[in-house]
């Protein structure tokens, strides 16, 4: 009898979409940071960086598409290029 396999982390569970909708409420101040990251189940931490990024951008307005893109793991040794 074939076993079927269950993911047992919970790791990148959240999509794009959910993800900018968080930014945009945290941004517009609608809600905090900690109520936004759940009310969208996304990690706070997660959240916290995005946030973090978008502070550092030149121009707070303009679309954030690096949201989109999920990032697992730490960074390799040759950069994001390789």
């Amino acid at each position: 009898m074939p076993r079927t396999y269950v993911k047992q982390n919970v790791r990148q569970q959240w999509e794009g979409k959910h993800l900018e909708a968080a930014i945009n409420a945290v941004s517009n101040e609608e809600l905090a940071p900690s109520k936004a990251a759940s009310a969208y189940g996304i990690s706070r931490s997660t959240l916290r960086r995005y946030l973090q990024e978008r502070k550092m951008k030149q121009n707070p307005y303009e679309p954030y598409p690096s949201a989109l893109v999920k990032r697992l793991g730490r960074k390799g040794e040759l950069g994001e290029d390789e």
